[in-house]
């Protein structure tokens, strides 16, 4: 796992309505762990757990017992997550196909810019940026401020990417690599667009 995305976290391709369904659930138990935890918990949910649909799976189960398996998986916010979960039992793949990033951040708990533009990016190759830790400390690193507006940092995000001749996809994931694998220098977004990835 280490050097390999999870089967179900994958960039574009053809999305069956189960995994368009577990792959939200992927989404939803990722908050502050590590990519391999996340994805253990991810796998023990699906072999101890799943019914072929969201609703199916988590509809007839209590919030209690579903931040219980969170905790005993190992998950660093079991009851937070368990509740989202539980607010989000509705969910089908029929609204999973056909929503747009705002309508998942007002109708899905626990769904905030980051995690919806995620799900968008990868279910459907939407060009939308995932802020997460590793790219706003590379924004950082550019002097720019991590914590300002969702859609102005990654508009400033997608002009880094186009300067480099990628996109915003390729872009995070060489961000995500170079810090995984604990780079002593890591990247910035001058190294990235003049040095590492010149194409003028």
């Amino acid at each position: 796992m280490e050097n390999h995305m999870h089967s179900i976290d994958k960039y574009g391709g053809t999305w069956s309505d189960e995994d368009l369904e577990k792959f939200f659930l992927f989404c939803l138990l990722n908050r502050n762990i590590t990519y391999i935890k996340l994805c253990d918990i991810f796998d023990w949910m699906i072999e101890s757990y799943w019914k072929g649909t969201f609703e199916r799976t988590f509809g007839n189960l209590s919030e209690e017992s579903v931040a219980r398996a969170l905790k005993w998986f190992g998950h660093r916010f079991p009851n937070q997550t368990a509740k989202f979960i539980k607010e989000n039992d509705w969910i089908t793949a029929s609204f999973l196909k056909h929503c747009t990033r705002k309508m998942m951040v007002e109708k899905c708990k626990g769904i905030g810019m980051k995690l919806a533009s995620m799900y968008l990016r990868n279910t459907r190759c939407e060009e939308y940026a995932v802020l997460d830790v590793h790219v706003k400390r590379f924004l950082e690193q550019g002097g720019f401020n991590p914590n300002g507006n969702y859609l102005e940092l990654e508009e400033i995000f997608g002009n880094i990417a186009k300067r480099a001749g990628m996109t915003m996809f390729e872009l995070d994931m060489t961000i995500w690599q170079n810090y995984r694998v604990g780079a002593k220098e890591p990247l910035s977004p001058d190294q990235n667009t003049e040095q590492n990835y010149e194409k003028e």
